[in-house]
């Protein structure tokens, strides 16, 4: 399972945070990034996969949600709080 840093490149950034809590568990899925309208996801598939689940992607009517980045996750280093660091923790060790 990949971690993938999803961030919105429009103004409506309620679209994103929408769409990942109508396909994802928050908080055992997807981790909302401390004031920042980015998510971390955990996802099975590629970034393009993922891109076309939030149907961003692969359909004919456009994207619901907007212009995104969606980032896979390698490494992590920084400070926050310790519960996104656990989540990120345990998603990389189920890799």
């Amino acid at each position: 399972m990949g971690i993938f840093l999803i961030t919105p490149l429009n103004e409506e950034h309620h679209l994103l945070a929408d769409e990942v809590n109508s396909l994802f568990t928050v908080y055992e899925d997807a981790w909302p990034l401390q004031n920042s309208p980015s998510w971390l996801v955990a996802f099975k598939g590629t970034s393009i996969e993922l891109s076309n689940h939030l149907q961003v992607t692969g359909t004919n009517e456009g994207s619901k949600i907007g212009s995104i980045l969606i980032t896979s996750v390698g490494s992590y280093y920084g400070r926050g709080p310790s519960t996104m660091w656990e989540w990120l923790k345990e998603r990389f060790e189920q890799e």
